[in-house]
């Protein structure tokens, strides 16, 4: 079993907190489902960040 956690990167100030926001087993499950409302919740906190809207399919982002 793989299990998979989506990690905050940083607090307010700037330092890392690596905190779990989501966990997941079922990868594909966590895609249909919960990805929607936690891309909402994401991307009003960090809007500087890419979300694709197809990520099963999408090219990762390269690297600057």
């Amino acid at each position: 079993m793989i299990m998979v956690k989506l990690l905050s990167r940083k607090s307010g100030a700037g330092q890392p907190i690596m905190r779990p926001l989501q966990t997941t087993t079922d990868l594909a499950g966590f895609w249909s489902r919960l990805d929607p409302e936690l891309r909402r919740q994401l991307s009003r906190r960090y809007p500087k960040h890419s979300r694709p809207q197809d990520p099963l399919t999408a090219s990762p982002p390269l690297r600057r």
